[in-house]
């Protein structure tokens, strides 16, 4: 998830202590901790340009991987196979490791996400992959399986930047308003 969410305790409430909070929220399977101000909007940018690099690497990795499968180099088929092999494993777990964790999670809470779906279909690709190189079979999905991740990414990266720019023009229209205000009647 590419969003951060800020709740507050009121007194008002006292059924539940901050530390209570951190833990239920923790176990769904989230990050949670005290906020520091300004530092959301600096946390989700920070992680926007690691997810930015990894789509970066996945959509490179793909590109590489499907000039092997449409067989545009001069190697043999088998040492094609083997190389997609090498190359698709990091990307693999680089780049599926935000999906990988998330779907854990979600299986921790006895439930399943979009992440889940996504882990399954490139884990799956993947391992059929990993068999048909040993098998000597020709057609790879090691390019499926990066490329569906990348794909994903793509979208959170522009939805992550897209939502710290909101965020940082709500702040700044937050500022403009008036500290004070009279209420003139006629």
């Amino acid at each position: 998830t590419t969003e951060i969410y800020t709740l507050s305790l009121h007194d008002a409430l006292p059924i539940l202590t901050f530390k209570q909070l951190i833990a239920a929220v923790k176990k769904a399977g989230y990050e949670a901790s005290p906020l520091v101000e300004g530092e959301p909007i600096e946390r989700a940018t920070k992680s926007a340009w690691l997810r930015l690099a990894l789509v970066i690497y996945g959509l490179v990795t793909f590109m590489v991987l499907m000039a092997l499968a449409m067989d545009m180099t001069s190697l043999e088929p088998s040492a094609a196979a083997f190389l997609s092999l090498v190359i698709a494993t990091p990307a693999q777990l680089l780049v599926g490791w935000e999906f990988y964790r998330s779907a854990f999670k979600a299986a921790l809470n006895r439930t399943s996400n979009m992440d889940t779906l996504v882990a399954l279909g490139a884990t799956a690709a993947y391992l059929y992959s990993v068999w048909a190189v040993w098998a000597g079979e020709q057609q790879l999905y090691f390019d499926g399986a990066i490329g569906v991740m990348s794909i994903v990414l793509v979208g959170r990266t522009l939805e992550a930047f897209a939502t710290g720019r909101a965020s940082g023009a709500l702040k700044a229209l937050m500022k403009l308003a008036p500290k004070q205000a009279s209420l003139l009647t006629a």
